[in-house]
């Protein structure tokens, strides 16, 4: 078998060297952002080589999100930080420091910090089938949705019960033949609403 030479201060390196010195025990796409200050959705990218040369194993766990814990090759990887690592492929490099898109932050931001004007208005995205939070009043993101199939950027998970109360409060308000809105998860960690009438 051939030696793997990684970089260890890539992703694929650190977590490796995590696996090393722990248990072993499984890691979590979701703990691995975190732990390693990347963002969640750069994790499967980062690891496709060692997945690949089977290094690590993926998988998914029992609330079917995905997993990396220790392939058939495991032992076969080398963290030296040699000029000339077998798998030194630029998607491996840790990523450069840059701004995050004010829509989909790396980290997770404060609920205190959160407002409603930090979010904007997309035209005709598709909505997803259906799939906690403080009292803040999304009623002014609520209203800049004024046509039928406009959604919201999209927004951490955690304020989906606050967005439903208020849409609730919003309907209530405006009547029968006021604006009717959705909340909809467009992944795990993201929410949006569409008005859909």
């Amino acid at each position: 078998m051939t030696v793997m030479h990684l970089d260890p201060e890539s992703l694929a390196g650190r977590v490796i060297a995590h696996l090393k010195e722990g248990e072993g025990h499984p890691m979590r796409t979701d703990l691995i952002a975190r732990a390693f200050d990347v963002s969640p959705r750069v994790v499967h990218t980062q690891l496709a080589d060692v997945v690949a040369h089977m290094v690590l194993k993926r998988e998914k766990d029992h609330e079917d999100e995905y997993t990396y814990r220790r392939g058939p090759q495991f032992k076969m990887a080398m963290l030296d930080g040699k000029p000339e690592p077998v798998i030194a492929a630029r998607h491996l490099q840790a990523p450069a420091a840059a701004a995050p898109a004010p829509a989909e932050p790396t980290r997770p931001i404060s609920l205190e910090r959160l407002t409603p004007d930090m979010f904007g208005v997309r035209k005709g995205v598709p909505m997803p089938g259906p799939r906690v939070a403080h009292g803040l009043d999304w009623t002014p993101l609520l209203e800049r949705l004024t046509d039928v199939g406009d959604s919201t950027d999209p927004m951490p998970a955690s304020v989906r019960q606050t967005l439903r109360r208020n849409i609730k409060i919003l309907e209530g308000r405006k009547g029968k033949d006021g604006p009717r809105f959705e909340v909809r998860s467009i992944n795990k960690d993201n929410v949006a609403v569409w008005r859909v009438a």
